[in-house]
């Protein structure tokens, strides 16, 4: 297993779109696939064309893409909205129905096997100095094949403003008969002169429900 990053990306100009359009790139390289795409006017239900295949495309209203891990138990859904700040993002357990318009995001066909992190909301906070870290890896964490990420924007070198990540959970701590072992959170953060969050994170294996923080761990159930 390697690491692979994309550091210290000048963000100041698209914010949050420059960074979730690297984090697509990098992912892509490194064994993700493309499911579907939007660039706000068409829409792909499948592989190609990448609609979303510049920044520019991306950096568009309602524009989107759905990534899926090579392990084929976690799915990424990233919608930029009506800035370059505000985001809807989604993640699944299961392959998302052929269902996206241009408009708007395809969804799983029962709902409890996707969970909406970031809802048309803002999930990096502005900066003119903003600069975006990625980190991922070339092959899985786990036995379950998870490969994880965590994309995050930063003022400068600094503070944080927004994150979005999926970690691999170490094998021999969570249940056997999962098969989803993995966590997410995302959200926009201004940190240290808040201290506060508004990220969500989701517990995808272990005991019951607690909380952490200002993030919500939540248990989920096998898929339907």
């Amino acid at each position: 297993m390697a690491k692979v990053t994309n550091v210290n990306i000048d963000c100041s100009s698209r914010q949050g779109s420059q960074l979730l359009f690297e984090l697509k790139t990098l992912l892509l390289a490194n064994g993700w696939t493309i499911t579907g795409t939007s660039d706000g006017t068409t829409a792909t239900n499948g592989a190609s064309p990448d609609r979303v295949n510049t920044v520019a495309l991306f950096d568009v209203s309602n524009a989107w893409y759905v990534l899926a891990d090579p392990s084929g138990t976690c799915w990424i859904y990233v919608q930029r909205r009506a800035s370059n700040t505000t985001f809807t993002i989604k993640v699944s357990r299961v392959a998302p129905q052929t269902n996206g318009t241009a408009t708007t995001l395809p969804t799983c066909a029962t709902a409890s096997n996707e969970t909406t992190l970031v809802n048309n909301t803002t999930f990096v906070n502005s900066s003119g100095s903003a600069r975006g870290h990625i980190v991922t890896y070339n092959s899985s964490e786990n036995a379950a094949g998870v490969r994880p990420f965590y994309a995050m924007m930063t003022q400068g070198t600094s503070t944080l403003l927004g994150s979005f990540i999926v970690e691999a959970i170490a094998d021999n701590t969570y249940d056997d008969l999962n098969a989803y072992p993995w966590v997410t959170a995302a959200g926009a953060l201004s940190l240290p002169a808040s201290r506060s969050s508004t990220a969500t994170r989701r517990r995808r294996s272990g005991p019951a429900p607690i909380t952490r923080s200002s993030c919500t761990a939540r248990r989920h159930t096998p898929p339907t």
